[in-house]
């Protein structure tokens, strides 16, 4: 066993073992009680700032053992040649909070594997790393796991486990590769029984692609102990870098969430009926598949909503928007179906074919001026088929034949009816106004 115990104090400096090959066989308990948690091959003391200490020589681990120490935090490890295992898994202590950074090959690993840990990372550097098998899963209860391309993660069918059941350690994978990449390996993610972030999947490099092929499978929170509101385990896909979800959500209670500047498109299923959301927290979200089931989509101020799938009501709030996302022939927007409901307290850009009944409110921000026409409707099916409430501001609605807004009249180039009433702030004559048009 190797132990740095270097604490970065002010007259300290890291360490770099240099050599040809080291063999480190695991702690041996009674001789170094302090790291005897977790019996890691290396271990470091805590520090009171971050430093790195280097391993610049081959190192053999025959045993299963760990890398790093209990707790200890700002003490990290970076090795820079070839790291070869015993076949088992390639895993840090018990609450390590610092990074693991591999800039050489790893090799008959069955896995990458973090417990608990908080903030702790293992990042996969070289594109010439080699796992035992093609077919296998990372699993990170706690902390990061971030790899530089798809040969440093593994291969295209590794999949991907995050967080713990019944406990409240949210696991994070980041995508650093300067190319396009994609993961078909199934995706689960663990959590508490209670509402909370669990994983996170994130494209960490601008205008790159980071495509998930596989199903979706998070824990399933027990209603019988729980709130329902409280009911599910989130899961967020963010990065500045772009994405796409392929598979199908295959459990009840689970919660998705866009976040990050990136583009994600979510372009798979919910196959179960699910009690949670999906919301548009940052970035854009394009909605190509079949959300219908999930409660409810929300999209916060700066996001935006696009994409030619079917998901459930939709609120906008203030500052947010809708944008339509047409195929080659200019049809097949975003579809709202069945019971849903929209609601715009923001900006929008609303057209298609929609059949829900649920009816549209429409608030206009009071910031927006009638000319910046911040609410347009390009056709009135968009919708829906339920009554149109517009509780304030400048609203038009464009068709073939005309457009409805202040000063105008509505024409609906359509053979069904439609009823609006419209909520002027500035009403020519005061008070409300009720247009039918058939």
């Amino acid at each position: 066993m190797i132990v740095f115990s270097n604490n970065c104090t002010v007259c300290s400096a890291p360490f770099t073992v240099s050599g040809n090959e080291i063999v480190l066989t695991g702690c041996v308990a009674s001789e170094y009680p302090a790291f005897a948690n977790g019996t890691p091959a290396i271990g470091v003391a805590n520090a009171s700032a971050s430093i790195t200490d280097i391993l610049d020589l081959d190192v053999r681990l025959p045993n299963t053992s760990k890398l790093g120490a209990f707790t200890a935090s700002n003490h990290h490890l970076t090795f820079r040649r070839t790291v070869t295992g015993n076949g088992g898994s390639l895993q840090s202590c018990d609450q390590y909070r610092s990074t693991l950074t591999f800039e050489g090959q790893v090799k008959n690993f069955s896995q990458a594997r973090r417990p608990n840990g908080s903030s702790g990372m293992i990042w996969l550097r070289s594109a010439a790393n080699a796992f035992t098998s093609t077919t296998f899963r990372h699993e990170f209860c706690e902390g990061s796991l971030k790899a530089d391309s798809l040969a440093a993660f593994g291969g295209q069918a590794a999949g991907i486990l995050l967080g713990q059941s019944a406990y409240n350690t949210p696991g994070t994978f980041s995508m650093n590769a300067d190319q396009d990449t994609r993961i078909d390996g199934n995706l689960i993610v663990n959590g508490p029984r209670y509402y909370s972030t669990a994983g996170t999947f994130e494209n960490a490099v601008a205008d790159t692609l980071l495509t998930l092929g596989g199903n979706m499978n998070t824990v399933t929170a027990v209603e019988s102990s729980n709130p329902l509101s409280n009911l599910g385990t989130m899961v967020t896909f963010g990065g500045v870098g772009n994405g796409a979800s392929l598979g199908n959500v295959t459990t009840a209670s689970t919660w998705l969430n866009k976040s990050g500047a990136g583009t994600w498109e979510f372009a798979g299923s919910s196959t179960s009926s699910s009690t949670g959301d999906v919301t548009v927290t940052a970035g854009t979200l394009i909605v190509n598949g079949d959300y219908a089931s999930m409660k409810k989509t929300t999209v916060k101020s700066g996001a935006m909503l696009a994409g030619t799938g079917t998901v459930n009501n939709v609120t906008f709030e203030s500052g947010s928007n809708y944008r339509v996302l047409a195929d080659t022939d200019g049809t097949h927007p975003l579809i709202l179906t069945g019971s849903a409901s929209l609601v715009v307290n923001g900006t929008a850009n609303l057209s298609g074919n929609s059949d829900f009944t649920g009816g549209t409110t429409i608030s206009v921000a009071s910031s927006s001026t009638p000319g910046q026409a911040p609410v347009l409707v390009n056709d009135p099916r968009a919708l829906g088929s339920g009554d149109v409430s517009v509780l304030k501001g400048t609203v038009t609605f464009q068709t073939n034949d005309g457009s409805f807004g202040r000063g105008s009249t509505l024409t609906v180039g359509e053979s069904s009816s439609m009823r609006v009433r419209f909520y002027c702030v500035e009403p020519k004559s005061g008070g409300s106004r009720n247009y039918e048009t058939r």
